[in-house]
């Protein structure tokens, strides 16, 4: 990985971003190494060992293991490069009933989702799943969620 981020900066001076599980990662390694460091932030999972997990954690989970991560690493600017606005299920999600995959994701819990990142203390998301809402309005004539990110980039 050293070399790769070497070769890169060496044809490109724009910020390194390397990414990390926000719920299982220690993040130092990949913050020390990067400009920014982004992390996932999901909610609900699926697992085949476990089945669905519904992470207990809170919104200050994230905070302060982002002030964590920068006492080792030192400053640097940590976002949130990918927050579950889409189902996580076994399986194709295409094959998968819509009754399965609101189990961890639905209109409600998409909202639910963006009001908890609102208070994680980050400033910058990207949400994980536009194909996904696109497919629910085109496919299943489900537009709530299409109408509530659209709400969100219009703000």
């Amino acid at each position: 990985m050293d070399a790769e981020i070497a070769l890169v900066r060496s044809l490109d001076d724009r910020p390194i971003i390397l990414t990390d599980s926000g719920e299982w990662g220690t993040w130092i390694k990949l913050a020390k190494k990067s400009d920014v460091l982004g992390i996932s932030m999901y909610r609900a999972v699926w697992k085949k060992v476990f089945g669905y997990i519904f992470y207990p954690l809170r919104p200050i989970f994230y905070h302060r293991k982002a002030e964590l991560t920068q006492l080792f690493a030192g400053k640097k600017q940590i976002i949130v490069t990918e927050l579950q606005a889409e189902p996580w299920v076994q399986g194709e999600l295409k094959e998968t009933p819509l009754k399965e995959q609101f189990k961890t994701l639905s209109p409600e819990l998409f909202l639910e989702n963006i009001d908890y990142a609102r208070r994680s203390g980050y400033d910058f998301f990207y949400l994980w799943g536009a194909e996904w809402w696109h497919w629910l309005k085109e496919n299943h004539e489900k537009d709530e969620i299409w109408n509530e990110a659209r709400k969100l980039f219009n703000q």
